[in-house]
C-alpha cells in the first residue's frame, strides 16, 4: 500500500470515531457513571502525588518509581513505598 492509500485508510478510521472537542472530562465522555466525581479524584490524586514530589525533593531526597508486573502471589496490585539509605 502506498502512502496516499495509508492516508486516506487513517482519515476513515478518524471520522468512523465522530472526532470532537474534549469536554475536558475523560470519564463523561466514555460513558461512565459518576463521572464528576471521577474526574475530582483524578485531579486529587494528581495533585497529591505532584505535591509529594515537590516536598521529598525539597527535603533533597531522590524518588524513583519503578513499575511492574503483578507478583503472582497477590490478588490485586498494589503501591509499596519503601525508604532506602542509598540507591
Amino acid at each position: 500500500m502506498n502512502g496516499e492509500g495509508a492516508r486516506k485508510e487513517k482519515g476513515a478510521m478518524s471520522n468512523d470515531m465522530g472526532i470532537h472537542d474534549s469536554t475536558g472530562n475523560v470519564f463523561e465522555e466514555m460513558g461512565m457513571r459518576d463521572a464528576e466525581e471521577r474526574l475530582a479524584r483524578a485531579e486529587l490524586a494528581r495533585f497529591s502525588m505532584n505535591r509529594l514530589e515537590r516536598l521529598l525533593n525539597a527535603l533533597d531526597l531522590e524518588i524513583r518509581i519503578q513499575v511492574g508486573p503483578r507478583p503472582s502471589h497477590k490478588a490485586h496490585a498494589g503501591i509499596t513505598v519503601e525508604t532506602v539509605d542509598s540507591f
